[in-house]
């Protein structure tokens, strides 16, 4: 058994957490550190400048940065908070390019969006989730 493992997780991949991997792991002890929480910028990237082959998923992208709008949260800090708040997460990983994007992160949020509008944002796509898949 792994004392730690680093899992992607994310608002569009819930997969291990709705399949009860993330829960069974740490009820074994193993430490979880959340990776792929923007899903490789995806989250982030404005729907209007997204390469074609994200065609067949453009509508969930509208989604998440219409529920973001709503709320008044910027995309990355809905993200990781989505993420920060699974209570078995003991660390989460993200990339970032320069220190305006780290100061962005540690923003705290002026709304909270609700956790059950986040459930309608999961996909279960591997050529969406899964960034070895994505012809770039």
């Amino acid at each position: 058994m792994p004392d730690i493992v680093q899992l992607p997780i994310n608002v569009f991949d819930q997969r291990l957490l709705r399949d009860g991997t993330i829960h069974n792991l740490a009820s074994l002890g193993v430490e979880i550190h959340a990776r792929s929480v923007f899903l490789q910028g995806l989250l982030l990237m404005d729907p209007k400048t997204l390469p074609s082959h994200f065609s067949p998923w453009l509508e969930y992208i509208k989604n998440w940065q219409h529920l973001c709008c709503k709320y008044r949260v910027l995309p990355q800090i809905a993200a990781l908070k989505w993420v920060c708040d699974i209570p078995q997460i003991s660390y989460t990983l993200v990339g970032i390019q320069n220190p305006f994007q780290l100061e962005q992160l540690l923003v705290s949020p002026t709304e909270e969006i609700p956790r059950d509008e986040f459930d309608l944002l999961a996909r279960t796509e591997e050529e969406l989730l899964n960034p070895s898949n994505w012809p770039i």
